[in-house]
């Protein structure tokens, strides 16, 4: 295999700066360039699933008063919070897999627990997100600014879309290549289909903040 630079959005939210990311392809392909990452690609070749995480977040997010968005009715995640965790899951996601292009193999396969596989076949197959588990430390919310949230989601998922198109050419869609922390291997299309599937359950945390906080003002 030999190297090349594959160049999306940098992780810096707010900084419009790109860097490069390391990517393996063939040796030998001449047809093989790498692309730079824009708006109109986002918005035009973007994963129908992430597609739906962009559209979905900023349909939520549309006529929110920014003062709003720490409000935690209830001792419950405010909106900047579930941002936060959803922006952590997309930027290492993405991570995650730009280690295993550089090591140019999946994840060693490792056995999955029963309760693992009815967890992947709940979010991969069904659609549906069981509620009430407590996320990975690593995507627990990290206490950052709304503004500074709201700029990194959308490269955030520009850069997993990337990095999940590279993760398909290298290993399929179909082989476990990335392991999630608590329901193990994912391949490429669960990954597509667990962020869409995990985001669609926030957002819906996301409309009962609102309500909830409208609510609120209207009572005072």
């Amino acid at each position: 295999m030999s190297t090349k630079t594959f160049v999306g959005l940098g992780s810096e939210p707010g900084r419009g700066q790109t860097s490069g990311i390391r990517c393996l392809t063939p040796a030998g392909d001449p047809s093989w360039r790498p692309q730079p990452a824009t708006p109109a690609d986002y918005d035009t070749d973007v994963d129908r699933y992430l597609a739906r995480c962009r559209d979905g977040l900023r349909a939520a997010l549309d006529g929110l008063d920014a003062s709003n968005a720490d409000a935690a009715p209830g001792g419950r995640w405010s909106i900047t919070a579930i941002l936060d965790h959803l922006d952590l899951t997309y930027s290492l996601n993405a991570e995650g897999y730009a280690r295993r292009l550089a090591r140019d193999t999946p994840a060693t396969p490792r056995p999955v627990t029963m309760r693992q596989w009815v967890a992947r076949m709940l979010i991969t197959r069904v659609g549906y997100f069981p509620p009430g588990r407590r996320s990975p430390d690593s995507v627990m919310p990290r206490g950052r600014r709304f503004a500074e949230v709201v700029a990194s989601f959308e490269p955030h998922l520009l850069l997993l879309d990337q990095r999940l198109k590279e993760g398909a050419r290298v290993f399929g869609t179909s082989r476990p290549s990335v392991p999630h922390p608590l329901i193990g291997p994912l391949s490429v299309a669960d990954w597509r289909r667990f962020h869409w599937v995990h985001t669609r359950h926030h957002l819906k945390q996301i409309q009962a903040l609102r309500r909830a906080i409208s609510g609120e003002a209207g009572d005072r």
